[in-house]
């Protein structure tokens, strides 16, 4: 890749994200790595802005393994009504509180290994929770990420669940800034989902695209249309 590229890249995105980051509840600080850890679980599958107000008052009710233990199946499932899959996700958390408590001491832990034994835990809940709650350097990838890379320096997976790909994961960790890596990710997951849609992507706001090779490629077939 190139390192022009890479350097502008990071430096765009950075940028655009001090002006154009959305505020969540979860992003505003004070959450602890549990609290992080249930919000992703949350999220999942879910419409983020739809089930925002939502978030502050299901923390309160559930923000420890301990309050989840002690709801019940049934409470559980009531409470996470708003965020769909309630059997499923109320299921995973109850798992998830047991684990918690039976092998962490009710404690997330701050390593990846670690981290994915965790029910309903994959790798980009977990990078979530080492990014944002524990600072590290590391990638995160979803579906809005992967086409928003794909669209800008052509990459393309192989695979039939990309987001399971390890190269890929090895390309977004080779685009992370040295510093504001809590930053960056948050700026790709908000541009990817507001900017860089699957239909109707809206290039003109869009801070990447001058660099972008689907915008060029986009704009070459007008030209010669």
């Amino acid at each position: 890749m190139n390192l022009n590229k890479k350097k502008k890249f990071q430096k765009l995105l950075l940028h655009w994200q001090k002006s154009s980051a959305i505020t969540y509840p979860w992003r505003n600080g004070g959450y602890t790595p549990f609290q992080t850890l249930l919000t992703e679980i949350l999220l999942r599958k879910t419409n983020a802005p739809k089930v925002k107000n939502f978030i502050t008052d299901t923390i309160k009710e559930m923000g420890t393994p301990y309050k989840i233990k002690e709801a019940g199946a049934t409470v559980l499932r009531e409470s996470l009504k708003p965020y769909g899959m309630s059997h499923k996700k109320s299921a995973e958390l109850s798992a998830l509180a047991s684990k918690l408590d039976s092998d962490f001491e009710g404690t997330v832990p701050s390593n990846k290994d670690k981290l994915l034994e965790l029910p309903g835990v994959g790798n980009y809940i977990a990078n979530c929770v080492l990014c944002f709650s524990f600072d590290q350097r590391v990638p995160i990838l979803d579906v809005n990420i992967i086409r928003l890379l794909t669209r800008v320096f052509s990459i393309k997976s192989e695979r039939a669940r990309p987001r399971e790909d390890p190269e890929l994961w090895k390309f977004a960790e080779s685009l992370l800034p040295r510093k504001h890596c809590k930053e960056f990710n948050l700026a790709l997951l908000d541009l990817s989902m507001r900017v860089c849609k699957a239909k109707k992507p809206e290039c003109q706001n869009c801070p990447l695209a001058e660099m972008c090779d689907y915008f060029k490629h986009q704009r070459s077939l007008k030209q010669f249309s």
